[in-house]
């Protein structure tokens, strides 16, 4: 049994641009605490058998290198935030 991932259309504008700020702003800050490596749980992914059971995704990151995206996307919000441009994120 494969895992099913859904995935839709977000438009971000300038009236989602502060919550995007906001949400972005306190993933990075809770990051900031984290160890230079550190792993989160994925999803679940079942045995290749029928018979064999499954174990769920481990996910390393770089503390550093998560900090860089989520200040990129903060800078994006900023840009949002202007009026002028939008952000049309395809994905789950």
């Amino acid at each position: 049994m494969a895992g099913v991932l859904t995935h839709g259309v977000t438009l971000f504008d300038n009236h989602s641009s502060e919550t995007l700020i906001s949400i972005f702003s306190s993933w990075k800050s809770l990051i900031k605490n984290a160890p230079d490596k550190f792993e989160l749980t994925g999803e679940f992914v079942y045995g290749e058998a029928d018979n064999q059971e499954g174990d769920y995704k481990k996910l390393v990151f770089n503390r550093d290198e998560v900090i860089t995206q989520f200040e990129k996307i903060i800078l994006m919000g900023e840009a949002l935030a202007k009026g002028e441009f939008y952000l049309y994120h395809c994905g789950i």
